[in-house]
């Protein structure tokens, strides 16, 4: 489980990934993980093509930052020495995050004054578990994750201290990711391949236009694992890719309306791990694609609103880099102290096409960016 991207409408990557993580103790033993994250996320307009003249405003960003906690307790049993990198050969772990967020939505008129502005909180929950069985030095491994997500904005407009024309922008998601697979081990190497699943429904609603939508995806994931020496390093990429059904109404006879959206989402993911002194340092890449037809990672923009609400229909397509440094530090033999810090940067395309209602369209290129901070522990019960 990833304390930073389960926090968004689609959770985490690499579902079954295995740890480049030393055991705490070589025989088994029940752990226990606990972590506080404070994460951003940041989504700015960069140009714009196709937005009506009233609501085209020279400056448009909106940011949110989901900050919480989660908990976590498993059983484990180490693969046989030599055998492996680090992932147990056993394990049923289960554990769950609760965070919330605060998102603030600005678009700026030729002044520098805000002109429209949302405001609002939100909500995450996500569980997950992972189970994994030995078959002689291998393991058949099995793992779920559901990731919840609600926010309610205020939208209001006006200059100053002078705001009016309220509005509510209400956002929901739901997902569950479920993977199947198998870990080889060897002498200091693991490969693993999985199959994966995910139901997802989303909601958008505002006084002007809802949609409501559901799918499913099919994909998988793999993973190779090696040591060499004192380093370890990974390597791990994978692919989903399904459709959403939507049911859609509009202003102003909301006339109820069906379409198809695809939903997409690949991944590549490089760490490397290597001691200094007692310290455990791992350092990790990741690239991440998203087409979907609803936001994906918070920060939603007024002019996307209103767009939505002008009658047009909505899709995203990002792609980002994340950077992430972890520190593990000992505070005893089976207590460790772990520190996280991570960036992110990437960049998107928001698409808005023509409906019944109104046979426009307009495009954004955004810039997304965003950091976190990780504190939390694992400990080893003998």
């Amino acid at each position: 489980m990833d304390p930073v991207l389960t926090l968004g409408a689609f959770g985490s990557v690499c579902l079954l990934c295995g740890s480049l993580q030393p055991p705490l103790v070589e025989s088994p033993a029940i752990h226990l993980g606990g972590t506080f994250v404070y994460s951003t996320v940041t989504r700015k307009v960069d140009r714009a093509s196709g937005v009506p003249p009233a609501i085209a405003f020279p400056g448009e960003s909106a940011d949110t930052t989901p900050h919480g906690a989660a908990i976590s307790l498993s059983w484990q049993t180490p693969a046989p020495k030599g055998k492996g990198v680090g992932t147990p050969a056993f394990e049923v772990t289960g554990g769950i995050v609760e965070a919330i967020s605060h998102t603030e939505s600005d678009s700026m008129n030729p002044g520098g004054q805000v002109a429209v502005n949302g405001s609002g909180n939100g909500r995450f929950e996500s569980f997950h578990g992972v189970v994994r069985v030995p078959v002689g030095a291998h393991s058949i491994e099995a793992g779920v994750e559901v990731p919840f997500n609600r926010s309610r904005d205020l939208i209001v407009a006006g200059v100053g201290n002078f705001y009016g024309d309220p509005g509510r922008r209400n956002l929901y998601s739901f997902t569950t990711n479920a993977a199947l697979g198998f870990r080889f081990r060897g002498n200091d190497w693991e490969a693993s391949v999985a199959g994966l699943t995910s139901t997802t429904s989303t909601q958008v609603g505002t006084y002007y236009a809802y949609s409501n939508g559901s799918g499913r995806l099919w994909g998988g994931e793999v993973q190779a694992l090696r040591r060499f020496g004192k380093l370890g390093a990974s390597l791990a990429a994978g692919a989903e890719s399904g459709h959403l059904s939507f049911t859609e109404g509009l202003f102003p006879d909301f006339v109820e309306a069906r379409y198809e959206a695809p939903l997409r989402r690949r991944f590549v993911r490089a760490e490397v791990a290597y001691p200094v002194s007692t310290v455990s340092l791992r350092l990790s890449a990741l690239w991440l694609h998203v087409e979907a037809p609803y936001w994906d990672a918070g920060g939603t923009l007024n002019v996307e609103t209103l767009l939505h609400d002008g009658g047009l229909d909505f899709s995203t397509r990002s792609n980002e880099v994340f950077l992430r440094l972890t520190a593990e530090i000992p505070l005893r033999k089976t207590v460790m102290l772990q520190l996280t810090a991570l960036v992110r940067q990437g960049g998107e395309i928001a698409t808005f096409t023509s409906t019944p209602v109104n046979p426009g369209s307009a495009s954004l290129s955004l810039t997304r960016t965003g950091w976190a901070a990780v504190g939390g522990f694992r400990a080893a019960v003998p």
